[in-house]
């Protein structure tokens, strides 16, 4: 074989023992994806949650017993979809009904799981946010809370 012929990149163009092969094997998933009943039976929630993560909503990405959406490119993913504006006043803070009610400790809760496991696996964590105002506040909360490794997007919803 010649120079130019040799697919292992090596420098040297020889095959055989001893040459270096630069093609790495994929890394292997952390996880397993699941089969699970949606927990949220909107439409729109559905619709995004497959946006995000380019699988079918009822499919949950699972590391041991921690649940994230989905995991693309190496990114852990999140999804909230649109309707999380009702929970929210006007400047992006939880309603104190919403607030009260526990479900926004649930979520403060969620993504400090998250943020801890995927730290420990060397991987980052990307929640995607339907609403402008929710995504701005939970960026400033995960900063504030000092969760460097998980990034809210403001990503709209697409249908």
């Amino acid at each position: 074989r010649g120079r130019g012929s040799s697919n292992t990149g090596g420098a040297s163009g020889k095959v055989g023992k001893g040459a270096k092969d630069s093609r790495t094997a994929p890394a292997r998933d952390p996880g397993r994806w699941t089969y699970k009943n949606p927990t949220n039976e909107s439409k729109r929630s559905l619709d995004y949650q497959e946006q995000v993560t380019g699988r079918p909503a009822w499919w949950v990405y699972m590391i041991g017993k921690l649940e994230f959406d989905g995991i693309k490119l190496g990114e852990l993913l999140e999804a909230k979809g649109p309707g999380y504006c009702s929970f929210f006043e006007a400047d992006g803070t939880p309603k104190s009904w919403y607030k009260n009610s526990g479900k926004f400790d649930q979520m403060m809760e969620q993504a400090e799981r998250q943020s801890k496991l995927a730290q420990q696996l060397g991987l980052p964590v990307v929640w995607h946010v339907a609403d402008a105002k929710v995504a701005e506040f939970l960026r400033q909360e995960f900063t504030r809370r000092k969760w460097n490794n998980t990034t809210v997007h403001h990503t709209p919803l697409a249908r």
